[in-house]
């Protein structure tokens, strides 16, 4: 399977997008400015117990949410053995989970982690992980075991806590000097994070993410070598420098008489992945509409069919089997999240409805975000639920806030 990013500007702001085999799976306008995966010291203002969380200052004006019962692990600096209860005013070190999005306030974290191409660092856990995608012939034994002795050597100093690491997909054949090449990075950019929080003052940055266009790369390709190609010498400059030699084939367009943007029909991508309707081959059509609660998609026959009998239970199986490979496809090309009830064209068929729910099972694995498909109700509606990873598509383009 080709897969292939494309970064440009379009319309004035910074746009990617993922093609696998020539077809768009995402398309989607980082923000360079967010402060999403960024490291901050931050001034606990508010503890609520009722619901176990409290708020927490970690810019200036700016405040988030914090749960006190999903962080097992805390970093405190004015506490070395990072045994404490947390009180107001306490300084804590925080990464942001999510940014903020109208109404809803950032999200943060003390569950404090390095996302690289091969690895992810996660501080308060001394142990190694591989990915639950890994096939266990693909676990190196060797490559576990040198991953241990690096926590070990940096566990002898005592004003750090435990380094762990969860080893990724993309290990898979990949050269081992290159994986302890990049662990020894994360663990000296994670140990400059902490040495700064300790007398950094409230409300301060201490650390960067890999940024948004990073993560997006390394999460959506996390098990093949993709093709980065960019028209902006920054973002050229910025991956060559993130990914090693052989991670990521990065290039650079420079062909002033036919844009990128023309090239890979962006414009169109993105018109059609924040339009309400999506026209399929049968002739039948998608409604997506959002609410505060969920996504709705109603499966229309449209000119798919005649009215009456000649709308054969055959013909409605046709439509919903091409259905369901799209709102897989729209899933993950818009980044829905959340709650999605689909409404599919009703069936009499027991084992039609079975062999639908099959194939839209079948169609979602591929996608780099964790989707479940429940089950159809007595109302004929199939359930899905998809983790939220990152900005959907309509807020990311959006010129104001939105739902």
């Amino acid at each position: 399977m080709k897969a292939k990013a494309v970064i440009t500007k379009l319309d004035g702001r910074l746009v990617s997008a993922y093609f696998l085999d020539g077809h768009c799976v995402r398309i989607n306008a980082p923000d360079p400015d967010s402060p999403a995966g960024c490291f901050y010291v931050g001034r606990i203002e508010r503890i609520v117990p009722q619901l176990d969380c409290c708020f927490i200052e970690f810019q200036k004006g700016e405040r988030g949410y914090y749960s006190l019962k999903d962080n097992r692990y805390a970093f405190w600096p004015e506490y070395p053995g990072q045994t404490h209860t947390p009180k107001g005013g306490d300084r804590i070190v925080v990464q942001v989970k999510r940014p903020a999005i109208a109404p809803k306030e950032a999200l943060l974290t003390s569950e404090l982690s390095l996302t690289g191409y091969f690895l992810v660092l996660v501080v308060g856990d001394g142990a190694v992980h591989f990915s639950k995608k890994l096939k266990t012939a693909q676990q190196d034994p060797d490559l576990k075991a040198s991953l241990a002795a690096l926590l070990a050597n940096a566990a002898r100093d005592p004003s750090l806590p435990d380094f762990g690491f969860i080893v990724r997909t993309s290990t898979a054949g990949a050269a081992p000097g290159a994986v302890l090449s990049e662990a020894e990075r994360l663990m000296r950019a994670m140990t400059r994070i902490l040495q700064s929080a300790r007398t950094a003052g409230p409300c301060t940055k201490v650390g960067e993410g890999p940024g948004e266009l990073i993560s997006e790369i390394c999460q959506l390709h996390s098990d093949t070598v993709p093709e980065v190609t960019t028209d902006l010498p920054e973002i050229y400059e910025t991956l060559k420098c993130f990914f090693a030699e052989g991670q990521v084939d990065v290039k650079l367009y420079d062909d002033p008489s036919y844009p990128l943007y023309k090239l890979y029909s962006l414009k169109t991508n993105r018109d059609r992945a924040l339009a309400r309707i999506v026209h399929m081959k049968s002739g039948a059509n998608l409604y997506i509409d959002r609410t505060e609660a969920l996504t709705a998609i109603d499966v229309n026959a449209a000119a798919s069919s005649s009215s009456g009998p000649a709308f054969s239970e055959k013909k409605k199986l046709s439509v919903n089997l091409e259905a369901a490979e799209e709102v897989a496809r729209q899933l993950r090309m818009r980044n829905l999240s959340g709650m999605i009830l689909v409404d599919f064209i009703n069936m009499k068929s027991e084992e039609n409805n079975k062999l639908l729910l099959k194939n839209l099972r079948q169609a979602v694995k591929d996608d780099p975000v964790p989707v479940q498909v429940l089950d159809m109700t007595r109302l004929g509606l199939v359930e899905i639920t998809r983790k939220k990873e990152g900005r959907n598509v309509y807020e990311a383009f959006a010129e104001k806030p939105v739902l």
